[in-house]
């Protein structure tokens, strides 16, 4: 069964795999048209997504342990 927060986590990863994928295309068509990545917005990005990387295995982690031990 599931219940309101549920619902909103599954809202927001889907939201969060649709960001990152825009991000991606984003990117794609920048280096395509030949823009060069300052190095700050490199190191921008690279922190992002190292962030979301950790965030996404504690996620993973979290699921994984949910209702072994209840509903």
């Amino acid at each position: 069964m599931t219940g309101g927060y549920i619902d909103e986590a599954v809202s927001e990863v889907h939201a969060a795999r649709t960001a990152m994928r825009n991000a991606l295309l984003a990117l794609d068509k920048a280096l395509g048209a030949g823009e060069r990545v300052d190095p700050a917005y490199r190191r921008l990005i690279d922190t992002e997504i190292s962030g979301t990387g950790e965030e996404a295995a504690v996620l993973a982690a979290l699921l994984a342990t949910a209702g072994r031990d209840g509903p």
